[in-house]
C-alpha cells in the first residue's frame, strides 16, 4: 500500500460515523417521521447505529436508500429498532425492517382497544395448558413450569372490555414450517437470535388476522412483503451472477460501507445513483473510543436483561432461566437475565 493510500485511508472516518452524520443530517425528516410516536429523535439515532454496529451487514451488503427507507418504516410503526420492538435485517441487499414481539404488544396497548393481550410459549414441563371452547366462548389456562422442556406449543391471546378473549394456538410442528420459510436465514437473523420472541410474534400475527385493530397496516405491509419477494433458493442456481467480493470481519466490512474497501471491477454490480451519492461527511469528526466489549454481546446481555424483568413481572422463578441461555457459551446473558428478573421485582 503507497503512502498516499495510507494517508487517504487514516483521514477517512468509520463507516459508522458515515451513518452516524447521515442521520444526523435528516434528523428533521426523522423528527417529523417520529412525530406522536413519544420517541425522541435522537434516542431514535443511537438505537439505529447500534443496530449497525451490531450487524455489520448493514452498511457493507446494503445499500443507505434501502437502509433509510427501513428506518422510515419503523418510524411509521412507532417502534425502535433495537431487537425488541422490532430489527432491520439484510436481505438480498437490501434493508429489511420486522416488527418484533415487544413491538407487537406496544401497538396493541397504543391502540386501548384490549384489557389485556399476550403471548406465550408451551413447553412440555409446564404444570398445565389446557384450551377449550364452550357456549360462553374460547378459554384457556396456562401454568409454566421450570421453563427447560421442549416447546410444544405458542399461543397469543387477548381479552375484550366485555370480559371475553379471542385465543389463538400454533403447534411447534407447524411454528418451524413458519421458520422455514422465513426469508431471514443467516446466523444473525431474527429466528436464531431471538427464536421464543419471533414464535410469539408469529402467534401474534395470527391473533391479529382474526382482530381488527392498531397492528392491521403492519401485519398487511409484511404479509404484502412476502408475497412480493420470492424466497431465497436453498442452493445457488448455475446461471446466478457471481456476488460482489464482501469484506471480511466486521471492521474491513464496516471500512467498506465508508468507501475503503471496494470489491474488484469484475465483481461490482451497477450502482443506482440517487439524493446520498457523493455524500461528503464532516471534515472534524471526533474519534469514537474503541468499544470495551463485542456489541453484539453487549445488545444481547440487555436484551437478556429486559427478558427477565419482563419474566419477573409475568410471575415466572428466578430458576426459570430460557433455554437458550442455559446452551455453552451464554452465560452471560444467563446472568443478564437473573439480574434483570431481579430488576423486575423492583420495579413491579
Amino acid at each position: 500500500m503507497s503512502t498516499t493510500q495510507v494517508m487517504e485511508r487514516e483521514h477517512k472516518p468509520p463507516a459508522i460515523v458515515v451513518l452516524r452524520d447521515r442521520l444526523l443530517e435528516r434528523r428533521t425528516e426523522l423528527e417529523a417521521a417520529l412525530d406522536g410516536s413519544g420517541i425522541s429523535v435522537d434516542r431514535f439515532i443511537r438505537t439505529a447505529v447500534t443496530a449497525a454496529t451490531m450487524q455489520s451487514e448493514l452498511v457493507s451488503d446494503v445499500s443507505f436508500q434501502s437502509l433509510w427507507i427501513a428506518l422510515l418504516q419503523a418510524c411509521r410503526d412507532r417502534l425502535l429498532p433495537d431487537g425488541r420492538q422490532g430489527v432491520i435485517v439484510p436481505y438480498k441487499r437490501q434493508a429489511k425492517w420486522i416488527p418484533m414481539y415487544q413491538g407487537l404488544l406496544q401497538r396493541f396497548a397504543q391502540s386501548g382497544e384490549y384489557t389485556w393481550v399476550t403471548a406465550r410459549v408451551v413447553r412440555d414441563d409446564d404444570k398445565q395448558w389446557d384450551l377449550w371452547i364452550d357456549e360462553k366462548g374460547e378459554h384457556f389456562t396456562h401454568r409454566p413450569g421450570p421453563g427447560r422442556g421442549n416447546v410444544t406449543a405458542t399461543y397469543a391471546a387477548a381479552g375484550n372490555p366485555s370480559g371475553g378473549c379471542t385465543v389463538t394456538e400454533i403447534h411447534e410442528e407447524e411454528m418451524q414450517r413458519i421458520r422455514a420459510m422465513s426469508r431471514a436465514r443467516g446466523e444473525d437473523s431474527p429466528w436464531n437470535n431471538w427464536t421464543d420472541e419471533m414464535r410469539k410474534k408469529s402467534a401474534l400475527r395470527r391473533l391479529c388476522k382474526m382482530l381488527p385493530g392498531p397492528v392491521d397496516e403492519m401485519i398487511t405491509r409484511e404479509d404484502e412483503d412476502e408475497n412480493e419477494t420470492p424466497l431465497a433458493p436453498a442452493t445457488p442456481m448455475l446461471s446466478s451472477p457471481k456476488p460482489p467480493a464482501r469484506a471480511r470481519g466486521a471492521a474491513n466490512a464496516l471500512d467498506q460501507f465508508a468507501g475503503e474497501i471496494e470489491p474488484p471491477v469484475e465483481d461490482r454490480e451497477p450502482v443506482m445513483k440517487d439524493e446520498f451519492a457523493g455524500h461528503a461527511p464532516p471534515t472534524q469528526v471526533e474519534p469514537e473510543q474503541p468499544p470495551q466489549e463485542d456489541p453484539t454481546m453487549l445488545v444481547r446481555i440487555d436484551t437478556a436483561r429486559e427478558r427477565g424483568k419482563q419474566a419477573r413481572i409475568d410471575g415466572m422463578k428466578s430458576t426459570a432461566v430460557p433455554p437458550e441461555y442455559r446452551e455453552p457459551g451464554r452465560s452471560k446473558e444467563a446472568i443478564a437475565w437473573k439480574t434483570g428478573w431481579g430488576e423486575g421485582g423492583a420495579n413491579a
